[in-house]
């Protein structure tokens, strides 16, 4: 079972809290890719970024929350 969050009495799947996380990461690599200039090197950008959006998702979603089993 996915753990929830409570804020201010309100129940929030852990997957949402996830979200900004995994975008913070993609962000991160896309900045390191345009700077290495690895980035105008792919097929499709926009691809490689959704995927790792994804990637970076369930990464996030797997890490147990502190406090939960």
């Amino acid at each position: 079972m996915i753990p929830e969050l409570e804020i201010g009495g309100v129940l929030f799947s852990s997957m949402l809290a996830a979200v900004p996380c995994a975008l913070l990461g993609v962000l991160l690599v896309r900045w390191l890719l345009m700077r290495l200039g690895a980035h105008r090197s792919l097929w499709h950008p926009a691809l490689v970024e959704a995927s790792l959006f994804v990637i970076l998702w369930g990464v996030a979603v797997s890490v147990p929350l502190p406090g939960h089993p």
